[in-house]
């Protein structure tokens, strides 16, 4: 067609081949180039965090991304992104989420929190003893009306402390010696 307003109507998963008559090429021969893609309907993912709140050092997140846009070839595992970060952190991570098996649009990671630094799957936490926010954020590029979306996911992460108790003396004597216990 020489119209560019021309509309093609096509389903979700509909194949659509495109050709090109060119009666004469750079040889001077005539070509008639091909090119094919399969449409689909963009969806509007979500993301998901495992809890709430996390307390320590030995505790792992698991991230969900589900967004069937991110599954562009049927026949393959895919992976995607989501970016982590906590106001206290020492750096940010770009964690890999792996689809949890071919054509399905779901995608799970896990992420380590460590009192180091930050690396691909590991969140580093500074010794603040208060309580830290860590977020999580998936970019749908494009949702189901086309347009870009940042989601977010909270949750808290506190640091664990092994506590300790003390005596003022190591040896007290008889009913009217008093001892000072310290807990902290």
């Amino acid at each position: 067609s020489n119209d560019a307003n021309d509309v093609i109507k096509v389903q979700d998963e509909g194949t659509v081949t495109i050709q090109y008559n060119d009666e004469h090429d750079d040889d001077g021969n005539p070509a008639n180039p091909i090119d094919t893609a399969i449409w689909r309907k963009s969806t509007t993912g979500t993301i998901q965090i495992d809890s709430t709140s996390y307390t320590g050092y030995n505790y792992v997140a698991t991230i969900m991304v589900t967004d069937s846009d991110l599954n562009i070839n049927d026949a393959l595992v895919e992976t995607a992104w989501v970016n982590v970060t906590s106001k206290n952190a020492a750096g940010w991570v770009n964690l890999t989420l792996t689809e949890t098996g071919v054509d399905t649009g779901i995608f799970v990671g896990v992420l380590h929190f460590a009192e180091t630094s930050s690396n691909s799957t590991t969140i580093g936490m500074t010794n603040d003893t208060t309580l830290q926010w860590v977020v999580v954020t998936y970019i749908d590029k494009q949702d189901a009306t086309g347009a870009t979306k940042y989601l977010f996911k909270n949750s808290t992460w506190t640091r664990y402390y092994t506590g300790t108790i003390t005596l003022d003396e190591v040896q007290y004597f008889g009913t009217g010696d008093v001892a000072t216990i310290t807990v902290t």
